[in-house]
């Protein structure tokens, strides 16, 4: 908390909402690990949800599945012709899916009551531009952080650069992450964080995240709200 002019200690007000873009906005998690398990299958292999978890919401430097492919098995793969049918695959899947439920109206409700918007993402920027499923998204968004500016999740950077752009401190914004690795991320920022699991990272161990929902749709601005002062409070 931080002091008023007369010494006295002031609440910091919540000023901006932080996004998670993949698996958060639109659920691209379940549909790049979908493509990969197609591929490991057609090689006898099995591509497990344990081992995939360790990329999410971070890049492939913990784990690669295509460097763990080629080591399972006893020939050499045609990346230059698997990796293209990937991609095909994960269209395809990603074709189906829309802005996860209650992502439009949070952003609605909180650009109504004047705060600031961000994004901040472990995928590049071209990633996000490609598959964005909000229109307009530069206009609605202060400030779009990706791994093109900052080290990715679970280093708190990609926030931290977030922060420093939209001109707040941690205790002024919220977090809205999907993963493990973004929750420890916002952690590591100081940021209180809203854990939403996706069909994927439901499966997985958070140890950091603040406020856990099932979904935007279940939760208010309001609550949203309250519940970030609760946290100041009890700092």
């Amino acid at each position: 908390m931080e002091s008023d002019m007369n010494g006295s200690t002031a609440m910091p007000h919540l000023k901006a909402v932080i996004f998670d873009f993949d698996g958060t906005i639109i659920d691209t998690e379940s549909t790049a690990f979908r493509a990969w398990q197609h591929i490991y299958s057609e090689h006898g292999q099995e591509l497990k949800i344990e081992e995939y978890a360790q990329c999410i919401g971070t890049n492939h430097d913990v784990f690669n599945p295509q460097v763990t492919l080629s080591s399972r098995v006893a020939y050499e793969l045609d990346w230059e012709e698997m990796t293209p049918r990937r991609r095909m695959l994960e269209r395809e899947f990603l074709s189906r899916q829309k802005v996860a439920p209650g992502v439009r109206e949070l952003i609605e409700t909180v650009q109504s009551h004047g705060l600031r918007l961000a994004i901040g993402s472990s995928s590049p920027r071209m990633w996000i531009d490609r598959v964005m499923p909000l229109p307009d998204a530069d206009r609605i968004f202060d400030a779009i952080i990706t791994s093109d500016d900052a080290p990715p999740k679970p280093k708190p950077d990609i926030f931290l650069l977030a922060l420093d752009r939209l001109g707040i401190g941690p205790s002024e914004a919220v977090v809205i992450e999907d993963s493990p690795n973004g929750a420890l991320a916002a952690y590591r920022a100081g940021i209180f964080c809203i854990t939403i699991p996706n069909d994927l990272t439901r499966l997985l161990r958070f140890e950091h995240g603040d406020l856990k929902v099932e979904s935007l749709a279940e939760v208010t601005f309001e609550q949203i709200r309250d519940a970030h002062q609760r946290h100041q409070l009890e700092r």
